[in-house]
């Protein structure tokens, strides 16, 4: 092979099958990128066993499949959403499933996963976030969308 036609495979390839969460899918890796912590699961205020946890503006994640159908619960802790509702949009698998405003009432979705695949990859967009101290609170952390923990059927 000429070394043009190389670059053009190694590029085209980069753009598709290379591409982290490609890889994560093919060698059973975590990954995950837009959350403030991406390795946490944050205990529910409300006292829900299920816990939570928060995005940035724009969120990604490959989840293994552990049943027929994700319950993706997502809600917004902004203090204005209910007059300033918040621009959200999910995606399962590339394929857009939500994109709307969201207030301060939770958003519901039951995902279905494909049929003999072992993860999902779940994406996530918000167009503002907000910082809890602006409002009286102690936390300085931007957040973005608050997602439940993975809970599958």
């Amino acid at each position: 092979k000429g070394e043009a036609q190389l670059s053009v495979e190694v590029v085209f390839d980069a753009f598709g099958d290379l591409r982290p969460r490609e890889r994560a899918q093919r060698w059973d890796w975590y990954y995950r990128y837009g959350f403030v912590h991406p390795d946490d699961v944050e205990p529910d205020p409300g006292g829900n066993p299920v816990g939570r946890r928060w995005t940035t503006e724009q969120s990604l994640a490959v989840i293994p499949v552990k049943g027929r159908v994700l319950k993706f619960v997502a809600w917004v802790d902004h203090p204005d959403a209910d007059v300033n509702p918040v621009q959200v949009r999910v995606w399962a698998d590339s394929a857009l499933l939500y994109e709307g405003q969201l207030k301060r009432s939770p958003l519901f979705l039951d995902i279905p996963a494909k049929p003999g695949e072992k993860y999902m990859v779940l994406e996530t967009s918000i167009d503002r976030l907000f910082r809890p101290s602006d409002s009286g609170g102690r936390d300085r952390r931007e957040l973005g969308l608050s997602i439940r923990d993975w809970v599958w059927e």
